[in-house]
């Protein structure tokens, strides 16, 4: 178990990344996110399954949040508001922000806060989201290597874009979506924080997926 407040103070004083945007693409619409922890020192982390008949991303793994409302003050309001919408979670704690992220395949840019949970029960939007899956930041750590798929990004070179399995990580997982893309990227980032907190090495990366796209 790492300590919270040495977790509270290395993410807000860690430099954020921005991601330019995808090649052929604006990004200029934000999406705000959270990627809600459970407080309880369990540190595991809320995500879910969009529904398949959704405008945007409909069928893909995320975390809660959405576009701003005219009622929202800012980006942190609007992460706030939708994953109390979209999963119930109440009384957070945001600590803090992480790396500004375009997606590939529409003109979103994820904009992703970190909040703190107390321990509570979910509730999901039944016009929303399919399923909720909470993954343990331990045990996605404990891995020995995490699949993923070569990618290219101007002004980044060549690297390895993450994949998560759900179904590999949680043994009672309600779904077999992946998790890729700008997502698997945030949720890489937070894991990222993780270790290097609790002093401990992150999975290896393996380009050794096929069937994904190679895009964000």
């Amino acid at each position: 178990m790492i300590d919270r407040e040495k977790f509270i103070a290395f993410l807000q004083q860690r430099k954020t990344r921005f991601w330019p945007a995808a090649p052929g693409r604006l990004n200029n619409r934000p999406a705000a996110i959270m990627t809600p922890i459970m407080d309880d020192g369990s540190w595991t982390v809320i995500m879910t399954l969009r529904k398949r008949n959704l405008k945007d991303h409909g069928g893909e793994m995320c975390f809660p949040g959405g576009k701003p409302s005219d009622t929202d003050r800012d980006l942190k309001d609007t992460a706030i508001r939708e994953t109390e919408e979209e999963v119930g979670l109440k009384n957070g704690l945001v600590i803090g922000r992480l790396s500004s992220v375009p997606l590939y395949t529409s003109d979103y840019r994820l904009e992703p806060f970190v909040g703190l949970y107390p321990k509570q029960k979910t509730s999901l939007s039944l016009n929303e989201v399919e399923c909720i899956i909470s993954l343990s930041l331990d045990r996605l750590l404990s891995l020995e290597s995490i699949g993923g798929v070569k990618f290219k990004w101007p002004g980044f070179g060549s690297f390895i874009s993450p994949v998560f399995l759900p179904h590999e990580i949680v043994s009672d997982a309600p779904t077999k979506t992946p998790i890729y893309g700008g997502t698997a990227h945030v949720l890489w980032e937070l894991l990222e924080i993780y270790a290097a907190v609790s002093d401990r090495k992150l999975p290896r990366l393996t380009a050794d997926l096929t069937g994904f796209p190679q895009q964000f």
